[in-house]
């Protein structure tokens, strides 16, 4: 009799352990970044099971990796427990090509980047229109758009640089006033730039012009929709200015060691 019973407690105490110690906490490891397989690996050793509920596409990423889980890492959990997951896709959804021809650079580069397209090179040509797309390249073709191409595709922009193909020969504008200056500027298809006065200079409209950027010189021509900047002074300014360069100039002429 006192053998069986102590037959009957030792089966019950060690049975209470193997149950007791059967479903434990484990905790949930960081399957961050993992493939499949490795999450399998991963998983099994620690006596948890997986089931991918979701997938999505994220450029950049590597395909079929782990991009989120629940119950998260760190989590204590019951040995068995499945661990949901977020995978990336293995293929890229499809998406139609924006229409981004005669719109701003800036605006190009955010519709790409909302359709989960990557902006490529930007090449400037030689037209009026500064920072204007005038053509979307795929793959170095040009893409219409409506066409369906994988989330992720990089398009290249080729875009306006302001200025233009055509060219002008460059006016010279020293000596005259501004107001007329600004006048041939605008005559010429050029853009004035930066308006520089001088401390004599108390109204811009009867100035003078005594410098201009690019400088002058006979033949120079510039493209359409360049910029010119002017330097400008009071008018009776204007000749002290001139007097100044003339003797400059003589001074240089008379130099025994200016060079040939």
């Amino acid at each position: 009799m006192i053998i069986t019973l102590l037959l009957a407690f030792c089966i019950l105490y060690f049975g209470l352990q193997m149950y007791t110690r059967h479903g434990e906490e484990v905790t949930v490891p960081d399957l961050a970044d993992m493939s499949i397989k490795q999450v399998e690996q991963k998983l099994s050793s620690n006596n948890l099971k997986y089931k991918v509920t979701d997938s999505t596409f994220v450029v950049g990423r590597k395909p079929g990796i782990v991009l989120g889980q629940y119950p998260k890492a760190n989590h204590k959990v019951k040995e068995g427990r499945k661990i949901f997951l977020t995978v990336n896709a293995v293929e890229a959804p499809r998406v139609k090509m924006p229409e981004l021809i005669d719109k701003s650079l800036r605006y190009a580069q955010m519709q790409l980047k909302n359709m989960g397209l990557i902006v490529g090179e930007i090449t400037k040509k030689p037209d009026l229109a500064k920072d204007a797309v005038l053509q979307q390249e795929f793959n170095g073709t040009a893409i219409e758009a409506g066409t369906e191409i994988f989330k992720g595709s990089t398009i290249d922009l080729i875009v306006g640089d302001g200025l233009g193909s055509t060219q002008f020969q460059m006016p010279d504008l020293k000596g005259i006033p501004f107001v007329q200056g600004k006048f041939n500027i605008q005559a010429s298809s050029l853009r004035l730039g930066a308006v520089i006065a001088d401390q004599t200079v108390v109204d811009t409209a009867s100035s003078v012009i005594y410098r201009q950027s690019p400088e002058f010189y006979p033949g120079r021509l510039v493209n359409i929709g360049q910029t010119i900047d002017v330097f400008i002074t009071h008018p009776e300014n204007f000749q002290k200015i001139l007097e100044a360069e003339m003797k400059l100039e003589e001074e240089e002429e008379s130099n025994p060691y200016k060079p040939n």
